[in-house]
């Protein structure tokens, strides 16, 4: 099977990807997450600091919105994914809270956060 051959068989057959204008995409965002945590788990003593930079970089809403691909990351390699990213962002999360004084505001914050799906 040669390269031209795969990607037809990937577009036209198994309907994981569609190509327009000459540009490949998944059709679901959830392949593209999966192959991402793939990727990122085979390499995870390499890379771990880097992807939990770009986490940490992240918005609240942002990092919420990556909960898909933090859950596959989790199912990977769980102690990680615990110490270097989740860890960090619920003490960043608590530290920018702590002078609130309703704690309304932490639960609804705890809410949002079914990373873990826990």
């Amino acid at each position: 099977m040669n390269v031209y051959n795969f990607v037809e068989d990937v577009v036209q057959t198994a309907g994981v990807m569609e190509e327009q204008d000459c540009t490949y995409s998944f059709l679901l965002d959830s392949f593209q997450e999966y192959f991402f945590a793939d990727y990122y788990f085979r390499q995870i003593d390499e890379s771990i600091d880097e992807l939990s930079e770009y986490f940490s970089d992240l918005s609240h809403t942002d990092f919420l919105k990556e909960e898909q691909t933090l859950s596959f990351l989790y199912t990977f390699a769980p102690k990680a994914i615990e110490e270097k990213i989740l860890l960090p962002y619920l003490e960043s999360l608590f530290k920018n809270t702590e002078d609130v004084e309703d704690g309304a505001d932490n639960d609804r914050r705890l809410d949002q956060l079914s990373i873990l799906g826990r």
